[in-house]
């Protein structure tokens, strides 16, 4: 593990000018690098069976000037890996209003092996999960700019089960995409396709 963080400068608020009413805002924050880098990682806790293994990531954050609205974030790359189980990819981020993004997401996980390597005490889950993202553009509400996408998102044969309640949610199904070629928000599709589960007994389907 490698880290490094630099900082200087004040941190500010003041009165938002776009606001003829008492609004504080932050008008000020000092400038900062911070670099931080994993290879080859390995954690596991002592009292659970798995480790998370292969973990890769250079995380690198800063801001220049003493505008927060210009801070810039990357982790590329990103991977992880527990038993069979792979996240990798990479996700970067430039400003907030307007925010400029650039990810790639993949991970294919058995949701029941989730709980050999992290503790998860009250929520009990299983099922295969599939994520496919690809984002690259500039979100923009106001401006009606959306990134250009391609995400997909499948859930097979899940249940989640929580101790606040003696019933699990079974025999759950999502199929799911996002799509957007043109960066504008107008040309956003999307669908769930569909979702079905069971609960205490009875099949539900929402579309």
């Amino acid at each position: 593990l490698k880290f490094d963080l630099v900082a200087s400068g004040s941190y500010a608020v003041g009165q938002n000018p776009k606001s003829s009413r008492p609004d504080t805002v932050i008008v000020s924050v000092p400038e900062f690098s911070l670099g931080a880098s994993i290879r080859n990682g390995y954690f596991k806790y002592r009292s659970l069976p798995e480790p998370v293994t292969s973990i890769n990531l250079d995380l690198n954050a800063s801001l220049e000037g003493n505008d927060y609205r210009k801070v810039r974030l990357s982790l590329d790359p990103l991977s992880a890996k527990l038993m069979n189980n792979r996240v990798t990819g990479h996700v970067k981020l430039a400003g907030t209003d307007p925010v400029k993004v650039d990810a790639l997401i993949t991970t294919a996980v058995n949701l029941a092996e989730i709980r050999k390597a992290i503790p998860m005490d009250s929520l009990d889950l299983s099922g295969r999960l599939d994520l496919n993202a690809t984002i690259a553009g500039t979100y923009d509400p106001a401006s009606g700019s959306f990134p250009a996408s391609k995400v997909t998102l499948k859930l097979s044969g899940a249940s989640v089960q929580t101790r606040y309640y003696p019933h699990p949610i079974e025999q759950i199904n999502l199929d799911a995409w996002l799509t957007n070629q043109s960066g504008r928000l107008k040309d956003t599709r999307g669908a769930i396709d569909p979702l079905s589960f069971a609960f205490e007994g009875k099949p539900f389907t929402i579309k």
